[in-house]
C-alpha cells in the first residue's frame, strides 16, 4: 500500500538531513544491497522512498522511525500541493489503493470530512513526538531496552500542553 499511494501521487520529495550508508539493505529475495542517500532535497519514488524509510543499520531504529514520519509527512504534503484533497473523487482513488493493506471502520462521509479539515491544516503546526535514543535505559540481554520515566512523562507532558518542571534533575 505504501508503495500504491506513493505511486498515485507521482513520488515525494524528501530532504534528507544528513548522508545515509546501508552496506546491507535485505532484499526480498532474502539477498543484501547498498545503498546510499546523500544529504539534501531529493525527489523518490516509491521504491527509493520505502528503502529511505526502511534502512537501519547506517543509524539506529529510532533513526528509521523519523525517517518513516518524514515521509509520512512527505506524503500529506505532496496531496496537499497537488490540491487532491479538493478533488472528492480522488479519496476513491487513495482508498482503493490502500484496501488490502489498512483497515478502518470510518464510514466514508467521515473519511470525507477529515480530507475536508486536512485542507486547512498547516503542516508547520503538526507537531510529532518520539522517544529516541536519549531517552532510554538499555538493558541486559542484548536489543533491550527501556524508556527512562522522566523521559517519558517530558513527551507527554509536551503532547498534553503540560508545564515540565525540572527539579532534581529530570
Amino acid at each position: 500500500g505504501f508503495k500504491k499511494i506513493i505511486d498515485l501521487i507521482g513520488g515525494i520529495e524528501i530532504d534528507v538531513p544528513r548522508p545515509i550508508y546501508d552496506p546491507a539493505y535485505p532484499t526480498e529475495d532474502y539477498g543484501t544491497i547498498e545503498v546510499s542517500f546523500a544529504a539534501g532535497r531529493q525527489w523518490m519514488d516509491s521504491e527509493r522512498a520505502l528503502i529511505y524509510a526502511r534502512t537501519r543499520h547506517a543509524d539506529s531504529d529510532f533513526g528509521r522511525n523519523q525517517r518513516q514520519q518524514q515521509v509520512l509527512m512527505a506524503i500529506f504534503q505532496r496531496i496537499r500541493d497537488r490540491g487532491l484533497l479538493q478533488q472528492l473523487t480522488s479519496l476513491d482513488d487513495y482508498t482503493s489503493a490502500l484496501r488490502g493493506y489498512v483497515t478502518t471502520d470510518l464510514s466514508r462521509r467521515t473519511m470525507l470530512e477529515l480530507a475536508s479539515f486536512a485542507r486547512t491544516i498547516d503542516d508547520e503546526n503538526i507537531l510529532r513526538y518520539a522517544i529516541d535514543s536519549s531517552s532510554i535505559v538499555e538493558l541486559s540481554g542484548g536489543a533491550t531496552f527501556r524508556v527512562q520515566p522522566q523521559a517519558l512523562r517530558r513527551i507527554v507532558a509536551q503532547f498534553t500542553g503540560e508545564a515540565v518542571s525540572t527539579a532534581g534533575g529530570e
